[in-house]
């Protein structure tokens, strides 16, 4: 369930997000007209090569440091670009875009006290919420801190941020506080209103079978919700072991255990995974024994 994260594999989509922070005055003088096309098109190599030489030219310039760092990130070189970043900080402690982006990678690699760190640092440096509240509310829910989450969504959607991400998230915070019907009713309006948002029929499912596990009805929606959404998500960890736990709450053992399996498979292990297969294979494991002995 971790909630949605802004500009996760793209070069320039930060851009406009960065535009709603205080402007950094010193990166005006540099043009980024030969880097930007680059960047849309993905020439990674070639963006990193002019940024470099522009990097050489006008110094650790917060337009050019945050572009080069993008390309770091997604060349897979999140150490280059956290370096890269922190070192242009002690020249320019003042500009939110280069926390902004700190804060971006850090949630990225799931260092949440140093990305709500840096968070923190680009809004006290003059970002607006626009720019910044969905992304440390994500990393708030992320470190438990469920109120403080909550008002940053608020902030984000005043801020007119985009209505689906900010209430999906929403709804993550209140299944995080077990506020079931709150989430629920999130949820069930942004449904509503965006019958193709996969993931909140998804997160729907996950409300159901946590609000109501002894309901035939409620387990069987949402039962039909994942098996709808399953072909859209056919690597996530989460789909998967929902579909565990709609299988385990209808007692077939042998489909919990496959989806378990997927699930740990996706998700490289996560302990609470291995504990619900386990009890899923303990169950079909005594299934199997007790129709032996019928026989």
């Amino acid at each position: 369930m971790k909630p949605l994260s802004l500009c996760t594999g793209l070069l320039l989509a930060c851009l406009p997000l960065i535009s709603a922070c205080k402007p950094d005055s010193a990166s005006a003088k540099v043009s980024f007209e030969a880097v930007d096309p680059l960047l849309q098109k993905r020439d990674l190599p070639g963006a990193e090569k002019l940024l470099n030489e522009l990097l050489e030219q006008h110094g650790q310039q917060p337009g050019i440091v945050t572009r080069l760092a993008r390309v770091m990130r997604a060349d897979g070189r999140e150490g280059e670009a956290i370096t890269l970043l922190r070192r242009a900080s002690e020249s320019h402690p003042n500009s939110p875009a280069i926390w902004y982006e700190l804060g971006l990678i850090y949630e990225d690699i799931e260092q949440y006290p140093k990305a709500k760190e840096a968070l923190l640092k680009a809004r006290e440096a003059g970002a607006k919420d626009q720019a910044i509240a969905l992304l440390l509310g994500g990393v708030l829910g992320r470190m438990g801190e469920t109120d403080a989450a909550a008002a940053e969504f608020d902030k984000a959607l005043a801020a007119g941020g985009d209505e689906v991400q900010v209430r999906y998230n929403q709804a993550l915070v209140q299944f995080q506080r077990k506020d079931y019907a709150g989430a629920r009713a999130i949820l069930e309006a942004l449904i509503a209103k965006h019958p193709g948002h996969d993931d909140s029929r998804r997160e729907l499912a996950r409300v159901l079978l946590a609000e109501s596990p002894g309901d035939p009805v409620q387990v069987e929606r949402a039962g039909a919700m994942l098996w709808d959404v399953k072909d859209k998500f056919p690597e996530d960890m989460h789909t998967w072991e929902l579909m565990g736990d709609y299988w385990l709450l209808k007692a077939d053992y042998v489909a919990a255990v496959a989806a378990y399996t997927e699930a740990l498979r996706f998700g490289k292990n996560p302990p609470h995974v291995e504990a619900k297969y386990r009890v899923a294979e303990q169950a079909r494991r005594d299934a199997a024994k007790t129709t032996e002995q019928q026989k």
